[in-house]
């Protein structure tokens, strides 16, 4: 489980996040949402470390987050799909996605190609997929890692 506990964040002094806490349940989704200015970027980049908190504690399971650099995050799992073009834009949603598994010392064994097969939004050959990147990254990626983090519990599930 990620665990947000009274955290506090600012920019040049001026605070954006204030006392917030938030659970999210291994294997769960949860979707943060508000209208521009209220801190849902900030408070994903203070989960990644690339946002200094000023108080308060993050854990991800049993670890404490808070002392940790972003690479150090990164290797537990966590993760971050910006909104715009700061992933790497000349690549296909395949090839970002598989960046991120190589990141994370995993490989991909086909689970990709077929959440891809079952998403409308993103079938067919790197050609479709480039232009789907290009019209929506985040949205591309975050579609097909939660397709497959939902592929992933559900063969879990079968598994027991």
């Amino acid at each position: 489980m990620l665990s947000l506990s009274n955290i506090s964040a600012s920019y040049d002094g001026s605070r954006i996040l204030r006392n917030v806490s938030l659970a999210v349940p291994a294997g769960k989704v949860v979707c943060l949402m508000g209208r521009n200015g209220v801190g849902k970027t900030t408070t994903l980049k203070s989960v990644l470390g690339l946002v200094k908190l000023d108080t308060g504690s993050m854990k991800l399971g049993e670890s404490e987050l808070t002392a940790l650099k972003p690479e150090q995050r990164v290797r537990l799992g966590l993760g971050y799909v910006p909104q715009g073009r700061e992933i790497f834009p000349n690549l296909t949603v395949m090839e970002n996605l598989r960046i991120g598994a190589v990141a994370q010392g995993k490989t991909l064994n086909g689970e990709v190609e077929r959440v891809f097969r079952s998403l409308s939004c993103v079938e067919g050959n790197d050609t479709t997929q480039r232009r789907h990147l290009e019209r929506g990254p985040a949205a591309a990626i975050g579609n097909c890692a939660g397709a497959l983090d939902r592929s992933q519990s559900a063969s879990a599930r079968r598994a027991d």
